[in-house]
């Protein structure tokens, strides 16, 4: 018995500290973190621009996030591949498009260090979740717009401000 709750333990040690370092370690990968935006949009501007952009996010549980998402994630992933059990929460509605846009443009800049396309994805995502912790949803949407202008980006323009 004794042995079980060990084995026990270490699997739960383990399962609560992996995230947090695959998050440190990704973070550590960018050479710079992204820089804030030069103008922090309205409130008007942002419930405008946050319906054209987050089909799926829910503005109030953005900075929910924490590296364990991924589990909900994974979760949800394999409910509803393998046993077509879809009554688990959205773990999309704690992830940002617009953080996502903001990291990816960052990243592919030459602000990543790594080494191949899952430490890619990875530091991807684990940027995301960090600029969705660190800034505000103001900041966010802002950068946003920001990166959007600059690109002169026209491949969805469904989710660009006109």
């Amino acid at each position: 018995m004794k042995r079980v709750t060990t084995l026990i333990l270490i699997i739960a040690v383990v399962l609560f500290l992996v995230p947090w370092g695959i998050y440190y370690h990704s973070l550590s990968l960018v050479g710079k973190m992204p820089i804030f935006p030069i103008v922090v949009m309205s409130d008007e501007d942002l419930i405008k621009i946050w319906k054209k952009n987050e089909k799926e996010a829910v503005l109030s549980k953005i900075d929910e996030v924490t590296p364990y998402w991924i589990y909900h994630w994974l979760i949800m992933a394999i409910a509803n591949d393998d046993f077509s059990y879809n009554e688990i929460p959205n773990p999309y509605e704690k992830m940002s498009i617009m953080a996502s846009t903001v990291a990816l443009t960052h990243i592919m800049a030459g602000n990543f260090s790594g080494k191949g396309m899952l430490q890619w994805h990875i530091t991807h995502v684990c940027l995301g979740i960090w600029i969705q912790r660190n800034w505000s949803i103001k900041a966010i949407a802002s950068r946003y717009l920001e990166i959007i202008e600059l690109h002169n980006m026209t491949i969805r323009e469904d989710i660009i401000r006109k």
